[in-house]
């Protein structure tokens, strides 16, 4: 085998190397996350009682606040995960007009905020049971959420120490 050859097998390896040590980094971190979630689940569990996290508690038109897409890159058969949602997006206040003076001659700015306030906006899960729920519930939700970060995170990294083994096995068969 030639140096260059050499060169760019060592090249692949490392870098894969770097991408299960980044791989199982993230894995321990999201064991943590998903831990500490249920821990905390189960102190605010106890401190509300056994009664309180059933099913019957659950509103009926609850809607998803987090949704993970899949995007191809580029002409690959790559693809990446990406993590969305109305949980996870900023929230941003509408610059548009909105007093109380009514406008008679513009009928369809009217129509167009009548639409607006139909749609269902996400709620937050956490005041369904009370504005004033106990401290380990809202940390629980927040374990979870990064949890949720972190296996996205993992499931692009998995897919990227796919590819780096193919292209791997590509330079050691030749």
């Amino acid at each position: 085998m030639s140096q260059e050859k050499l060169d760019a097998i060592d090249n692949c390896l490392f870098e894969l190397l770097e991408l299960v040590e980044n791989f199982n980094e993230i894995r321990i971190k999201s064991n943590k996350e998903l831990s500490s979630g249920y821990f905390n689940l189960a102190k605010s569990k106890y401190s509300l009682g056994a009664g309180a996290f059933t099913s019957l508690s659950y509103d009926k038109r609850m809607t998803c606040g987090a949704k993970i897409t899949c995007d191809k890159i580029d002409d690959k058969e790559l693809v990446q995960f990406k993590l969305g949602g109305e949980m996870y997006e900023k929230k941003v206040k509408s610059t548009e007009n909105e007093s109380n003076i009514k406008n008679r001659n513009n009928e369809e700015k009217t129509e167009q905020n009548k639409t607006n306030i139909e749609e269902v906006k996400f709620r937050n899960p956490l005041l369904w049971y009370g504005v004033l729920v106990p401290q380990s519930l809202r940390s629980s939700q927040k374990d979870f959420k990064n949890a949720l970060t972190s296996i996205v995170e993992l499931t692009n990294l998995s897919l990227k120490i796919n590819e780096k083994y193919n292209e791997y096995k590509e330079l050691t068969e030749n």
